[in-house]
């Protein structure tokens, strides 16, 4: 299936590839529906991106990487990875990773940095793979 897919850096959000992101939203633990102007507004930040792979016109998987500077230099954050269930396990996965990883290179980050939940065992299987555990506990405040 992948060899169709085409991974690419999202440039604007249409309200068909709006549809498509809810879709993958899905997957999550607590989804959300998006809003285009928001998701617009950050495409317009050139220290944000959003990976995605589509594959007949459809996003099929996404990931997005911030990057921002910190007293010891650029760094980045890998948020909301996801692969539609009919493409897991073919090595898009993979492909978006590397691309994404690339690009954030090219960013001039660092290091990057990835949270997931414990519940999501295939996901934390692929990043054990592919990542070093950080020394560390995150914490969240909720500012809304």
């Amino acid at each position: 299936m992948n060899e169709k897919s085409t991974i690419k850096v999202l440039k604007e959000c249409t309200d068909n590839n709006l549809n498509d992101l809810n879709e993958l939203f899905k997957l999550f633990d607590k989804p959300r529906k998006l809003d285009i102007t928001i998701v617009n507004d950050m495409l317009s930040n050139k220290e944000t991106i959003v990976v995605v792979a589509v594959r007949d016109q459809k996003v099929v998987g996404m990931c997005t990487v911030a990057a921002y500077y910190t007293l010891t230099g650029k760094q980045g954050v890998f948020e909301h990875f996801a692969i539609d269930r009919s493409n897991q396990g073919t090595g898009l996965a993979d492909k978006m990773f590397n691309f994404a990883v690339e690009r954030a290179k090219k960013m001039g980050v660092t290091r990057l940095m990835w949270t997931s939940r414990p519940s999501k065992e295939k996901a934390n299987a692929f990043y054990r793979k592919r990542l070093v555990p950080a020394p560390t506990n995150v914490y969240k405040y909720d500012l809304k």
